[in-house]
């Protein structure tokens, strides 16, 4: 069997694809079993019905998985930065109120003369 027939075929069962995204199987072993047995063989029959949904576990298997892919290390450094540009903000805006507050100084003329 060619490797475009095999394509077409997964093309046409999509629930393949998402066997091999659940590492379920490999795209090498689907090649094969559609190389020896071709398309229309009972040995898809398990490959290609639906399974039953398991909400419960499936969204505690997603919030295990994505805990794990968190990186405690970026995410304390990006904590540090924002909290490094707060208190940047901070004294930014407390320097400001202080400069307002001395900007009283009204300049004397040097050579100011006397009308005597």
């Amino acid at each position: 069997m060619s490797k475009e027939a095999f394509k077409s075929f997964v093309k046409k069962k999509p629930i393949l694809a998402q066997h091999v995204k659940n590492n379920n199987t490999t795209w090498q072993q689907l090649y094969e079993l559609f190389a020896l047995y071709g398309e229309n063989s009972s040995v898809w029959d398990e490959y290609l019905k639906e399974p039953t949904p398991n909400r419960l576990s499936n969204s505690f298997t997603d919030i295990i998985n994505t805990i794990k892919g968190i990186d405690l290390d970026k995410i304390q450094n990006g904590i540090d930065s924002i909290q490094n540009t707060i208190s940047l903000i901070q004294n930014f805006g407390s320097n400001n109120r202080v400069n307002n507050n001395t900007n009283n100084y009204e300049p004397r003329y040097r050579y100011h003369h006397m009308d005597d």
